[in-house]
């Protein structure tokens, strides 16, 4: 999920009522990453560590090799959303400032044992790439006169037998746990602007407004029934798929999101498209007859469920038919 958004103006501002900053996207966001990255070339100090990783960069910088200090830039795009579109709207982040003592064991453990060498992901044998959805890690280093800049691809995914991942991996919890980055990054959500929506460019957050949280812990007591029946109910729709399903609908595409009552009976089937598109859709609606009939049957009366509830139903090139349930349940 990656947008770029051209506003007028360049502005950067404090945010007094959240306590956060916000930058604007204009120009690809420069006057926000002149701040995030600063160029290590022209930053003063002979020695110079960043690390980026999900919505964090860390800044590590030092003249002897010896004492570091350091901050971290926690940021996300804010979501503009109207009637018609969604779109990041600017960036909100905030600076904090780093312990020296923990900048400092984490800037002289990389140096002294160079792990600015380690090569990049492309030259690791056995480095998995390609098909792995989740975030990497970016180093850029400055050791006097030498610079050098190096990402790895979603490193938490790989084998821990490859001795030069072990490193990587060990690197990174050094780092994520002296700095408490994660506290920083609850912290920083925790100023949020409450009913608006953010962007990591991977994945969304919502920021429940006050009457929104209200009614979200309404929900809970039929949130946790729903819960505590999601494996019987999962069960039961997989083996009626099993017995039911004779591959007929291997053209089509749609994912469908069904609806069903307390008694197990589907009431309301629809997709993410447009209204105007849907109407205009041939295949569409027949894909649509083809899901209502292949439910005709299926009711869950003997369950004696007291609220409805819903799941997604999905078809891949084949086919095959899979069955999700996407609903969000309160957490203890």
């Amino acid at each position: 999920m990656k947008y770029i958004l051209a506003l007028l103006f360049i502005s950067l501002s404090l945010t007094a009522q959240t306590g956060y900053k916000t930058a604007s996207l204009d120009n690809y966001g420069k006057a926000f990453w002149d701040i995030a990255r600063p160029d290590i070339n022209t930053s003063g100090y002979k020695y110079y560590i960043r690390y980026e990783s999900h919505n964090q960069i860390v800044n590590l910088y030092s003249n002897n090799s010896l004492n570091f200090e350091g901050h971290v830039v926690t940021y996300l795009k804010e979501q503009k959303k109207t009637k018609k579109s969604s779109f990041p709207y600017r960036y909100v982040y905030d600076i904090t400032n780093l312990p020296d003592a923990q900048c400092t064991i984490i800037g002289t453990k990389i140096l002294s044992e160079k792990f600015y060498n380690l090569p990049t992901d492309d030259s690791i044998t056995g480095y998995k790439k390609g098909y792995f959805d989740c975030w990497g890690i970016e180093y850029s280093f400055k050791v006097k006169n030498f610079k050098i800049k190096k990402h790895y691809t979603c490193p938490w995914s790989q084998t821990d037998s490859i001795n030069e991942i072990k490193i990587l991996k060990a690197n990174y919890k050094l780092i994520a746990g002296s700095l408490q980055l994660k506290k920083i990054d609850d912290d920083f959500q925790s100023k949020l602007e409450k009913g608006k929506s953010y962007s990591d460019g991977f994945s969304y957050i919502y920021k429940l407004s006050e009457s929104e949280l209200a009614a979200w812990n309404k929900y809970k007591p039929q949130s946790d029934y729903l819960r505590s029946k999601k494996d019987t109910i999962d069960t039961l729709l997989k083996d009626y798929l099993s017995e039911n399903y004779d591959r007929e609908f291997t053209d089509c595409f749609d994912d469908f999101q069904l609806e069903f009552s307390k008694k197990g009976k589907l009431k309301k089937i629809s997709v993410t498209k447009p209204f105007w598109e849907r109407m205009l859709d041939k295949d569409y609606h027949r894909c649509r007859r083809k899901v209502k009939k292949l439910f005709r049957k299926f009711n869950l009366k003997y369950l004696n469920l007291e609220y409805g509830f819903s799941r997604d139903l999905d078809f891949n090139a084949k086919g095959e038919a899979s069955i999700f349930d996407r609903t969000l349940y309160h957490s203890d």
